[in-house]
């Protein structure tokens, strides 16, 4: 019967790797300030995922890079969505010089 894992063999193994994680994390993203944010995530995933995953985790390292590799890629895509939103007053903005400029569009808008 396999043993389970306790959460001081946790602390040991993320213990040794948490320095090398975190390099990991900070050679993937530009700021500091993230990088914390995504190691805190990437430590409470390994947490909840240790537990679950115990067989099969070979290596601990090669594994929680992996995971702050997916915390990153997670990261990046929320990013991506942000600046693609505008923000209320630049959607008024918009609306504005679109109804300044809507004579112009008319004339251009193609006939069926």
């Amino acid at each position: 019967m396999p043993v389970m894992p306790t959460e001081l063999d946790f602390v040991a193994e993320y213990s040794r790797c948490e320095n090398e994680v975190y390099r990991f994390i900070l050679s993937l993203v530009p700021h500091r300030p993230d990088a914390d944010e995504l190691m805190q995530e990437t430590a409470k995933t390994l947490w909840t995922k240790y537990f679950q995953a115990n067989e099969s985790i070979r290596s601990f390292k090669p594994w929680a890079c992996q995971i702050a590799f997916y915390e990153v890629l997670r990261y990046r895509k929320s990013k991506a969505r942000e600046r693609m939103s505008f923000s209320h007053d630049v959607v008024e903005q918009l609306a504005t010089v679109r109804d300044q400029h809507e004579e112009v569009l008319i004339e251009r808008r193609p006939t069926p």
